[in-house]
């Protein structure tokens, strides 16, 4: 889910619609008679009228001016598109025989710029008509009651609250370590951390006083403690850690939807599986993902941990780390403004409801209908408090007999009774 759809769920509701995206003009699509060539089949000779549509994650414009185009024998229709690459947007081209009479439908996905297409007579179609409309709209922008910037305060609003009643979003993330270095800065904002591993091996979570400050001790950490500074949380691992994470570099590029990656070779990378850091700088702009290795390439990627977005990579200049100090807890939520529509929403699917109703209740606010204002906002307040109860529970798990495989275990009554699993 994008972030531009709970915009929308609200500003339909109200209504209070954005603007919407133009439809293409003569500057942006092209077409044209041409001979067929190769394996490509002539349609019919004939006058044909043709208008396209462009389409965005919300919704399709209506349609462009109408061209039309005499094909004669051995001949098809070439289709130019004219635009930059739009990641989730397509061009949609209707065909008919009469003015005004379009029916046959052909959708061609980005990427596309100056990309040649082309319609003959086995090209893909469906029978649907243009739109009357224009749907395609732009969450970025404001509308008649609110503007963008309002929106967005009051989705960050909900976010906060929800986040505060549920103690943060379930997440994870990770960090590089270097030979020796035992502190580091937590990565993003977490208000809980319940589970560390350091090169796949778990980490106890305990206090800095119980860290030996003696002597420098490089080895396989086994501990990690963490202090609030100010705005900043120090985590400190013991002992210092052995060896520094390993390096690749993009050597193609990669669109934000892609489940793979490949490197120009991986440097010093020991974890076939678990998380690594696409790009580098401050805060943002990087990438958070899970991956499993294969030779230098990364794959079956999850995109976007860690309150981090999914993001089109170029090729050479991006540096990928493998991060083998790897956590899981709750984190502060992601805040959005203006520009940040076509971002994934990744939230606990209990929440996206409640944001609805939070984003009408202000609505109704500013319209001066308070009753319904409070009216939504107490539903937002109840559905909060109940969704805390919503946890991922684990299903059963098996009690082991006399031996001690399987399942660790301890003795409860006594070893010829099996044990109990401590929660």
């Amino acid at each position: 889910m994008y972030v531009g759809d709970v915009i929308l769920s609200a500003r339909e509701a109200v209504p209070d619609l954005p603007g919407v995206l133009p439809p293409p003009d003569a500057t942006q699509i092209t077409f044209s008679a041409s001979n067929a060539t190769g394996t490509q089949a002539p349609l019919p000779p004939g006058n044909y009228y043709l208008c396209a549509t462009y389409s965005n994650p919300w919704g399709e414009t209506s349609p462009g001016p109408e061209t039309q185009i005499t094909v004669g024998p051995n001949q098809v229709i070439l289709v130019v598109i004219v635009i930059a690459y739009q990641p989730g947007y397509q061009f949609t081209v209707y065909m008919g025989k009469t003015p005004g009479g379009e029916y046959v439908q052909y959708v061609y996905q980005a990427p596309f710029t100056n990309t040649a297409y082309v319609i003959d007579i086995n090209s893909a179609y469906n029978y649907v008509s243009p739109p009357l409309g224009n749907s395609a709209f732009l969450p970025d922008s404001g509308g008649s009651v609110a503007s963008a910037g309002q929106v967005y305060r009051w989705l960050n609003d909900a976010l906060n609250h929800l986040s505060a009643l549920n103690g943060g979003i379930p997440d994870m993330c990770g960090f590089q370590t270097v030979i020796g270095k035992n502190n580091y800065v937590m990565p993003g904002d977490w208000q809980t951390l319940s589970d560390a591993w350091y090169d796949g091996y778990p980490l106890l979570m305990s206090s800095s006083s119980l860290v030996f400050r003696r002597n420098p001790i490089t080895a396989l950490a086994g501990q990690m403690s963490f202090t609030q500074v100010a705005d900043t949380l120090v985590v400190e691992l013991f002992a210092q850690p052995n060896r520094s994470a390993g390096y690749g570099v993009l050597s193609a590029p990669m669109t934000s939807t892609a489940a793979a990656l490949q490197t120009t070779g991986l440097q010093g990378w020991l974890l076939p599986f678990g998380l690594a850091q696409i790009g580098a700088g401050g805060a943002y702009p990087y990438e958070i993902v899970s991956y499993s290795t294969s030779g230098a390439n990364l794959v079956n990627l999850v995109r976007g941990l860690g309150g981090t977005n999914a993001q089109a990579w170029p090729a050479n200049t991006t540096p990928v780390y493998e991060l083998n100090c790897m956590f899981k807890g709750l984190r502060a939520p992601q805040l959005y403004s203006p520009g940040m529509a076509a971002n994934t929403l990744r939230l606990p699917s209990s929440w996206v409801p409640l944001m609805h109703k939070y984003l009408l209740s202000r609505y109704r606010q500013i319209e001066q209908q308070q009753e319904e204002s409070d009216k939504l906002l107490q539903q937002f307040q109840a559905g909060a408090k109940e969704a805390t109860k919503k946890k991922p529970a684990v299903g059963d798990r098996q009690i082991q007999p006399a031996d001690n495989t399987g399942v660790e275990v301890y003795p409860v009554l006594s070893r010829e009774f099996g044990g109990g699993i401590l929660p």
